[in-house]
């Protein structure tokens, strides 16, 4: 026996209500197949617009600007709908600011290019880099949200005048950083600041003039030679690491002169036979967090450090394995230093330390021009005076291990001393002994 099954009739109502349904469905699924930027860029009213109708890709493709380049007088904006790298590849190309969306990044690899406006800020929603020999500028204010890379030759520079922030990655690390002077390839330069919060790999090229607030972990690694010159500043506030090729500080080549690096964070030196380099200007070195002079390995048997710039010593300085650490600059320090056993601290020009610091430790201090102790001074270990002079003004007791004046070098105690072990007054004039209170030798 055959059942019939009931007829199911539709109304019109419900027709059109399905017909819905199903086409907002079909338009959900087209919509998502369609790129759409990846975060939208706010261009300056009546900018000229990068249509990418040419190659897709070259600045300098007329076609890619809908059939005109932009010139002197345009602000220009990008904003492809799939990621895409916009390359200056020749030429000079001057333009009131750039501005882009999250897809387009910007690539200099040859000519100039920049952004001239000293009114309009720029922003760049993704990477910027010079991966030879281009070179960027920017006049005014810039806002770089992705990476910013200089890894090219000569001239492959990026030239900042305003406040420039990248929140992304810089790395230096450009390609030829040989060691004779002028030879520095790679410089991010100019009279504005830099405020980065990604992280900085500087393994080599210069930062000159401009003043630099390093939010994120810095490095300083590779045997490349990396410069700090012509009045910039460097300020470290993330955890630094400096564990290859040498530090120059204090060249002037951009006008200006001098180099200051202000260490606000932990910076940790593991670099055997690290030095930074004096070209005749001044060259301050401010350490108001942590500097721990940490070198697990050696090439040639001795741990040792030379910083030639003058050193403020505000906070901490731990010599945890370093056989010699020399500083040929100035210096004033106002807290407490040890030096291990084992460890040499040798003072190479004129120090002061202040009524608030502390020398303590049993192993040697080496000086070769006028030190001042005005505080504490619980060190026991040996000193040694070979040039200039040696004055230890501590209210109590001084017990010290041995003394050494072996050319023209003077030590004086203000008060009571006494030497565990030998004295040697070996030199010629001016190698003198001065004590103010009783001098006990055993």
């Amino acid at each position: 026996m055959n059942t019939r099954r009931p007829m199911v009739t539709w109304s019109s109502t419900s027709l059109r209500l399905m017909s819905a349904l199903f086409l907002g469905a079909l338009l959900a699924i087209v919509a998502l197949a369609i790129p759409r930027p990846a975060t939208a860029a706010t261009c300056p009213s009546g900018a000229v617009q990068w249509t990418g109708s040419g190659d897709g890709t070259s600045w300098g493709d007329a076609s890619n600007w809908g059939g005109s380049l932009p010139g002197a007088s345009d602000d220009v904006c990008i904003e492809p709908i799939s990621p895409a790298v916009i390359t200056h590849s020749a030429g000079t190309t001057s333009v009131l600011s750039i501005t882009t969306n999250g897809n387009a990044s910007i690539q200099v690899s040859g000519g100039y290019l920049e952004a001239t406006s000293t009114s309009q800020t720029s922003a760049l929603g993704a990477d910027l880099s010079m991966p030879s020999s281009g070179t960027i500028g920017f006049a005014n204010d810039v806002t770089v949200s992705g990476d910013v890379s200089i890894t090219g030759g000569a001239s492959g520079d990026l030239l900042v005048g305003g406040v420039t922030t990248i929140n992304g990655t810089l790395l230096m690390q450009p390609t030829s950083v040989s060691g004779g002077i002028g030879s520095f390839d790679g410089t991010f330069a100019g009279a504005g600041t830099v405020i980065l919060n990604g992280a900085l790999d500087w393994n080599g090229g210069v930062f000159s003039q401009i003043d630099v607030t390093a939010n994120g972990a810095t490095t300083m690694a590779t045997t490349g030679w990396k410069e700090l010159d012509a009045g910039a500043v460097l300020n470290l506030n993330g955890p630094t690491t400096w564990s290859g090729g040498p530090l120059r500080l204090g060249v002037n080549w951009m006008g200006g002169s001098g180099a200051t690096i202000n260490n606000n964070t932990t910076w940790t030196i593991t670099h055997d036979n690290f030095t930074t380099v004096n070209l005749g200007y001044t060259r301050t070195i401010n350490n108001n967090g942590t500097i721990d002079i940490d070198i697990a390995t050696t090439t040639d048997g001795v741990r040792s450090g030379y910083i030639d710039a003058t050193i403020n010593n505000n906070n901490t300085l731990l010599l945890s394995n370093v056989d010699t650490l020399t500083f040929n600059g100035d210096g004033t320090w106002t807290t407490t230093v040890d030096i291990p056993t084992g460890t040499t601290l040798d003072l190479g020009s004129v120090h002061t330390w202040t009524a608030t610091s502390n020398l303590t430790g049993a192993g040697s201090l080496s000086t070769t021009w006028n030190t001042t102790f005005d505080g504490a001074f619980d060190f026991t270990g040996d000193i040694t005076s070979t040039n200039g002079t040696v004055a230890i003004n501590a209210p109590a007791l001084v017990t010290v291990s041995s003394l050494s004046m072996p050319s023209s070098g003077t030590i004086g105690f203000a008060n009571d001393v006494t030497v565990s072990g030998d004295v040697s007054i070996t030199g010629g004039a001016s190698g003198d002994l001065l004590v103010g209170g009783v001098t006990t030798i055993n």
